[in-house]
């Protein structure tokens, strides 16, 4: 179908420097139409005409199509136009949905799917992905930002890449770009070895931009151009690779990690600046997609998920006038951290753990201008964790803590539990945990029921009890003393043997 004239607008592809038309988005160019029209079935100038469903996106569906007898640009052309093709008024708004911290792969806390085969914690993360992938559609977004950690680890086995991509092409399907940015779970050891989403990159799959370095990037939207700040996770390889830090400190060398991320910020807002001399993108916003620790935030989950120290970041020296918004990744909880221009975590999409128990699990949906931002969080159903405390210092602990849990019997279907019950030392032998675990059947999950002796806890500071001591068993009075979940001790345990075997 063939748009009034002044309705298109001229892009230029890349294959034979040839030039094809291609209609605005259904949304600009309804919003021109005056008020009123015509009666229905006429065709008179307000009449509303039937749209093919591939003007919503400025790339034309299919391969090597021909109009008018000529011959359209191929795949690779489509994926990468020029963006000089249409300038953004101030009054033009991007719509953004900002997710981060997928962990696909995550399958602690549940059992196994027997018609899939797949654990069920994996199918909760997936079905958390699918909602947001939804709303991208519904909401008619014109870009969706992942910023970081989308996999649980460097190396996702076939299963869990296979449905990633799927979600993805279910994105660019619908014509919506999607920019993924390289988290701390994604990035491997050594700097040449690939990360895991740079597949997406290497088969040029169209819609999709990938950012494992930083540096600026410049995407094409239904609504028009966005200039993009990438700024994934710094390794310590990467710092490592600088001569003159190597024999640092440790707080030293933090510092110097920060210092190269401000660094890096301040470069990408230069970047933006020349960029905007460019009269297609003198208009455009422009955000920055980051993997970091704030030094502002509050600790999530992740905290547990990574070994040693993240450099802390003040947000105050990376939210920056040139940026529109600051798309943040890599804490769970989510947390709006600075006002103008807004930075925002949008949090993990799942419950990791019983650290995230109380936390909202959601994404952001941000519309964007050059010079303003509106956003909001939007809620997700995820995977309900409760607690269940008891103190039996009775003659019967059992029945303490049947009475307790039929208190919150409302709370248990479809949930991970723990129960957690302090006993007298006397009574120890007399807590029946079967009959716990049988009271509990119809929760999605029983992750621990543990009963503890309630003794006084002896303290000192310094000594020769505390000198006596080895240090894995130093680490298991830690555990006692902040009651870290049986799951998280044992990979703790096995972390802490491999440190102080480097030390030996």
């Amino acid at each position: 179908m063939h748009l009034p004239a002044q309705r298109r607008s001229r892009h230029r592809g890349n294959a034979g420097g040839r030039e094809w038309s291609r209609a605005p988005p259904i949304r600009a160019g309804l919003a021109r139409l005056p008020a009123g029209g015509d009666a229905p079935g006429t065709r008179g100038p307000h009449a509303r005409r039937r749209q093919s469903p591939n003007h919503r996106r400025p790339v034309l569906r299919g391969g090597h199509r021909r109009r008018g007898g000529r011959r359209l640009p191929g795949r690779a052309a489509r994926n990468r136009p020029r963006l000089t093709a249409r300038r953004l008024s101030r009054r033009s708004r991007l719509k953004i949905l900002h997710t981060a911290d997928l962990h696909i792969g995550l399958e602690s806390h549940g059992p196994t799917n027997p018609h899939t085969g797949l654990s069920r914690r994996l199918e909760d993360f997936l079905t958390s992905l699918d909602r947001i992938v939804d709303a991208a559609i519904t909401e008619r977004v014109d870009l969706v930002v992942m910023a970081g950690d989308i996999y649980k680890g460097r190396e996702p086995n076939p299963t869990h890449q296979r449905e990633f991509a799927r979600r993805v092409f279910r994105l660019t399907k619908a014509r919506i770009p999607v920019f993924l940015l390289a988290g701390n779970h994604d990035l491997p050891n050594a700097v040449s070895r690939a990360t895991s989403i740079d597949i997406f990159h290497e088969l040029d799959v169209g819609g999709v931009t990938v950012a494992r370095r930083a540096g600026l990037q410049r995407v094409v939207t239904p609504t028009g151009p966005i200039l993009i700040a990438a700024l994934p996770w710094v390794t310590r390889s990467t710092a490592l690779a600088h001569a003159d830090i190597r024999s640092l400190a440790v707080h030293e060398f933090e510092r110097v990690l920060v210092d190269l991320i401000v660094r890096s910020a301040d470069e990408l807002a230069e970047q933006i600046q020349a960029a905007r001399a460019d009269r297609g993108l003198a208009e455009a916003p422009a955000i920055l997609v980051a993997h970091l620790h704030a030094q502002e935030a509050r600790d999530g989950a992740e905290r547990l998920l990574t070994v040693g120290t993240d450099p802390l970041v003040p947000i105050q020296r990376i939210a920056l006038a040139a940026f529109d918004y600051v798309a943040l990744g890599h804490i769970h909880a989510h947390q709006d951290l600075w006002r103008s221009p807004p930075a925002v975590y949008p949090g993990s999409i799942e419950r990791i753990n019983f650290g995230e128990e109380q936390e909202e699990k959601g994404f952001v949906i941000a519309e964007i201008a050059r010079g303003s931002c509106e956003w909001r969080f939007v809620p997700l159903p995820a995977r309900r964790f409760i607690t269940i405390d008891v103190n039996a210092p009775t003659d019967d602990p059992t029945e303490t803590t049947l009475r307790r849990i039929e208190r919150r019997r409302d709370e248990i279907p479809d949930a991970v539990i723990r129960v957690r019950v302090r006993v007298s030392d006397e009574n120890r032998a007399l807590f029946d945990e079967a009959r716990v675990r049988q009271a509990l059947a119809d929760g999605f999950w029983i992750a621990e029921v543990r009963a503890d002796v309630d003794r006084p806890a002896r303290r000192r500071l310094a000594g020769i009890e505390v000198e006596r001591k080895s240090p894995m068993e130093l680490l298991e009075d830690y555990f006692t003393e902040r009651e870290v979940p049986a799951d998280e001790r044992a990979r703790l345990r096995q972390y802490a043997a491999l440190l102080l075997g480097r030390a030996d």
